[in-house]
């Protein structure tokens, strides 16, 4: 998957700005505040119809405009036709299109441009709860197996159903959504834990390769090992009753990120800590290339901060070595000069403005 050109208008600091993005390793440099991270947010919401930074369309347009428009046109393999996509959002309205059609929904643009992210607020996948890192196996597994998403979506409508009858106390219908979950649950469940799994070797590989302690995945399904989802249900019938909220099945799954079989957040430092996130964006990154055939783009801001130099080479590296088209943003085009090559294009912006600047690195 290739990133060929984006247009940005009215995203933060980005009013007008484009970027003739062709190159597998785009470096972005320039001073804090000038506009390098709302290019990875541009190409972020090109690619899933929402920011990484905020949840909220208003936070992200650029003061005084009504609306923002992301523009931009990629190629799935060397050979194959360009595609056009593009996003306009105001406050509280979104329009997408790809080749010039409408699309009804952000899935479908996710789909012709899948990204993966790595910033400052990835650290909570390492310190934060279960959801931040359970959405991120489940976008993952949107690209990696067809089906996914529409179990997904099945299991959550049933579960929103059955919350909604024990909150008004209308047990006698639980029964039909009782089994609509289970089923869509326990797929769920499987297509998980055998993505888990193939994580899990390929962080090996991937840990061996940066001298880290062995990165894993412990897999937690959201029920009681041992027994199945529908038992559990009918067990704590009477608790769900009076909490109001199903409290056992695939909304409850963690995803737990170990080195040398304890807890990440507990024995790494901060640096090691990004070093660790790198192996787990690249371990995703190769598993949707081996299930789909598409790389998808990997979108880094700031790698160098917080890591020495030992550890942006190492890093940098795991990263380049996925073949994905990578953006990365500094401050310091220099930290890189040694490990990236002249195929490399280089980009400074400030005060919202891009330009080409290949001379940074020499």
């Amino acid at each position: 998957m290739r990133l060929e050109s984006l247009q940005v208008l009215n995203v933060r600091r980005l009013q007008d700005a484009r970027l003739e993005a062709t190159a597998e390793t785009n470096l972005i440099w320039g001073p804090n505040g000038s506009g390098k991270t709302s290019i990875l947010e541009a190409i972020h919401l090109l690619g899933t119809g929402r920011s990484f930074r905020s949840h909220k369309a208003g936070e992200v347009i650029t003061h005084g405009a009504a609306s923002l428009v992301v523009a931009g046109t990629v190629r799935e393999a060397p050979n194959s036709a360009l595609r056009s996509l593009g996003i306009e959002k105001t406050s509280s309205t979104t329009r997408i299109r790809a080749d010039g059609e409408p699309l009804k929904s952000a899935s479908q643009l996710a789909d012709a441009l899948p990204v993966l992210t790595l910033t400052a607020d990835s650290y909570h996948l390492l310190d934060g709860g279960p959801a931040i890192r359970r959405a991120l196996l489940d976008r993952t597994l949107f690209h990696v197996e067809h089906v996914y998403l529409e179990k997904l979506k099945r299991a959550y409508r049933a579960l929103q159903q059955r919350n909604e009858l024990l909150r008004k106390g209308e047990f006698s219908r639980i029964e039909i959504w009782n089994a609509q979950f289970v089923v869509h649950a326990e797929e769920m469940d499987q297509i998980r834990r055998g993505a888990t799994d193939r994580l899990n070797r390929l962080l090996a590989e991937f840990s061996a390769s940066n001298d880290l302690p062995e990165v894993a995945l412990d897999y937690r399904r959201g029920w009681k090992a041992g027994m199945s989802l529908a038992e559990l249900l009918e067990q704590h019938s009477v608790r769900d009753r009076e909490m109001g909220f199903t409290g056992d099945g695939p909304h409850r799954a963690e995803v737990r990120i170990s080195c040398a079989g304890r807890p990440a957040a507990q024995v790494v430092s901060r640096g090691q800590g990004k070093l660790v996130l790198a192996v787990l964006l690249a371990a995703h990154a190769e598993l949707i290339a081996e299930k789909s055939g598409r790389r998808p783009v990997l979108l880094v801001d700031d790698l160098a901060a917080e890591l020495d130099r030992t550890s942006v080479r190492k890093a940098l590296s795991t990263l380049l070595g996925t073949r994905c088209q990578t953006f990365l943003t500094t401050i310091e085009p220099e930290v890189f000069a040694n490990a990236i090559d002249a195929s490399t294009k280089v980009f400074h912006v400030e005060q919202g403005k891009i330009r080409s600047s290949q001379a940074a690195l020499a």
